[in-house]
């Protein structure tokens, strides 16, 4: 495996750091790793913020830092950081970065500003992604290692491979395992942080019908079902109480 990941860095030339990153995060203790996955979600939130604008709302960007900071609280590894920034985008649409870095749409803001137990369970689920690694296992076993070099070449990810990955962070198309895994451990961070976790029903409802409509229906799209999923967490919310 180290072998494999210097070849990657050697073939990335001036972004050489970009092989050792994803090496570190497999291969590193807990501090190196978190920090090594910080750096390499770092450089790809940098492409995405090239491709897709990201927008200066004042009282939007209060709402979701305010609702992300008890989140962030109840993380155990305290070495492990989140931010979250607002994307314009007419579809209702949330993924994550490794390392920490939390995307939302501007239209899936809009729709839940009112119910901030929702969009807790939203950057909630993002969060338990990341920290169970699912962007990045994502990226490392949907690419060769010479793709990765290849998008990774001349110190940006922008071309025919780099445009690739970006799509498929932002479809963020997990398996359902993965999925289910976020939902259940998402609705426990959030019933810890002080959230309503009847929140996260509402916002499956709430896709529910989004997806009925089929306007602009991108989160939670995929398998399992929204209807699965409202299943596993009522089980979960039951047995808390």
């Amino acid at each position: 495996m180290t072998k494999l990941f210097y070849f990657l860095g050697k073939k990335v030339g001036k972004s050489w750091a970009r092989g050792k990153y994803l090496y570190s995060t497999l291969t590193g203790n807990d501090v190196e790793s978190v920090k090594a996955e910080y750096n390499l979600g770092l450089i790809l939130s940098k492409d995405i913020e090239r491709q897709y604008s990201v927008l200066d709302a004042p009282y939007e960007q209060l709402l979701l830092e305010t609702i992300l900071k008890p989140l962030q609280s109840r993380v155990k590894r305290k070495e492990r950081y989140f931010t979250v920034k607002i994307i314009g985008s007419t579809d209702m649409n949330a993924f994550a970065l490794p390392g920490g870095f939390l995307y939302i749409t501007s239209a899936l803001v809009k729709a839940l500003s009112d119910d901030r137990d929702a969009l807790a369970f939203v950057l909630a689920h993002e969060m338990i992604h990341v920290i169970l690694k699912h962007p990045l296992k994502q990226i490392l076993t949907s690419y060769s290692l010479d793709a990765l070099s290849r998008m990774f070449k001349a110190g940006s990810t922008v071309g025919i491979y780099g445009k690739d990955l970006i799509k498929k962070v932002i479809k963020s198309h997990y398996s359902q395992d993965r999925e289910l895994q976020a939902d259940e451990y998402a609705v426990r961070l959030i019933y810890s942080a002080g959230y309503d976790p009847q929140g996260a029903i509402r916002l499956l409802q709430f896709f529910q019908k989004l997806k009925g409509e089929n306007e602009g229906f991108n989160y939670f799209a995929t398998h399992p079902p929204v209807s699965e999923r409202g299943q596993q967490l009522r089980r979960i919310i039951k047995g808390g109480e």
